[in-house]
């Protein structure tokens, strides 16, 4: 089977799994601070996606958040999260995702996002366009920044979300709103389909971000840093929005 198909149904299967069994969670541990936990659920689904993957390209590597393979190559990796939206999950809200990218030669070659609940499939593969549901999608084409609907999202980490206030503030008093969903995945997502103009966020993992910058890159987002610089996932400072809104939203972001 092609890769794209297996990652289809990997992240179908895990996340009809979230869904059946929202109300068996148990386990829950906290991976540095009360503000990044863990379940039960998020080790079980990846099982359910790597060992698919394993099953039909057992060479290859998986870099995975949930300690499954914490491997790092430069092709030939599927970069997974089984649960992007864990504290959404917790409290019971429909707003999480399963996320499943594959990297070839040094590129993204394609992206899953699965949102259970929604009954969203977003994917995309490279140079052939990105899709929800087997429509394609494009990015919004807003060109008026006072109107535009941002999304951001605030780190696991207490002194990080210190310095990011202003930086929020600021944006916040030049756009129409400012939107946090608690899922990087869906945010990239949405700027691809055009519910959202465009999405920032700092200190990601790859996990967070692999599928979904390919999905927004394929809609017709630019993809860099919030300095502008070139985007690394590897990095995790992130920056995705409608080409008609880039230039003045990176010097408003930078203003500071």
């Amino acid at each position: 089977m092609k890769r794209m198909e297996i990652a289809i149904r990997a992240a179908k299967e895990a996340g009809i799994f979230l869904k059946e069994n929202k109300d068996s969670i148990s386990g829950l541990k906290y991976k540095g601070s009360h503000t990044n936990p863990v379940t039960n659920m998020d080790v079980d689904a990846q099982k359910i996606i790597v060992n698919m993957i394993k099953i039909y390209f057992p060479s290859d590597v998986i870099l995975a958040e949930e300690e499954i393979g914490k491997n790092k190559s430069n092709k030939n990796m599927w970069i997974i999260d089984p649960l992007d939206g864990t504290v959404n999950y917790i409290h019971r809200s429909s707003i999480y995702t399963v996320s499943i990218a594959y990297m070839g030669e040094k590129a993204l070659e394609l992206g899953v996002v699965f949102a259970p609940e929604l009954n969203e499939l977003f994917y995309a593969k490279n140079k052939e366009g990105a899709y929800l549901n087997e429509s394609k999608v494009h990015v919004s084409d807003k060109s008026d920044i006072s109107l535009a609907l941002v999304e951001t999202g605030f780190s696991y980490k207490h002194r990080e979300r210190e310095k990011f206030i202003p930086i929020f503030s600021e944006i916040l008093q030049h756009v129409q709103d400012v939107r946090v969903t608690g899922s990087a995945a869906l945010e990239l997502c949405y700027v691809a389909c055009g519910r959202a103009d465009g999405y920032w966020e700092y200190s990601l993992s790859p996990w967070d971000l692999a599928a979904g910058v390919l999905i927004a890159k394929e809609a017709g987002a630019i993809i860099s840093t919030p300095s502008g610089e070139k985007l690394d996932i590897f990095k995790g400072d992130i920056l995705a929005i409608a080409p008609s809104l880039y230039q003045e939203f990176i010097e408003l972001i930078n203003r500071r």
